[in-house]
């Protein structure tokens, strides 16, 4: 692979950039549907719905909430990596094509 050209490093960390985004609009959602709309469904059921049953769904509820937020957060960590590695590759490769800052 030779050297990429200004345009072509520029093009890949806009890319790069644009997925991370797109990742952390994603994670945000992720959070809003757990937090809002499941969460707001299990109460609204825990207040209507009573006995055994109705608990162990809305333990079932909860635990799904808690992966979800779980899974929230780890786009977010995935986001912020490919945020940093394209800081770093677009640094090094403009670094190397002399346009360096």
């Amino acid at each position: 692979m030779g050297m990429r050209t200004k345009s072509e490093i520029e093009m890949n960390f806009s890319r790069a950039l644009a997925q991370a985004e797109e990742l952390e609009t994603l994670s945000k959602e992720l959070n809003e549907m757990a937090t809002e709309h499941i969460r707001g469904a299990i109460r609204l059921l825990m207040l209507n719905w009573k006995g055994d049953n109705a608990e162990l769904y809305c333990e079932k509820g909860e635990k799904l909430t808690h992966e979800m937020l779980d899974t929230a957060d780890d786009l977010i960590k995935v986001a912020k990596s490919i945020a940093t590695t394209a800081d770093i590759v677009y640094t090094a490769e403009t670094a190397a094509i002399g346009m360096g800052f």
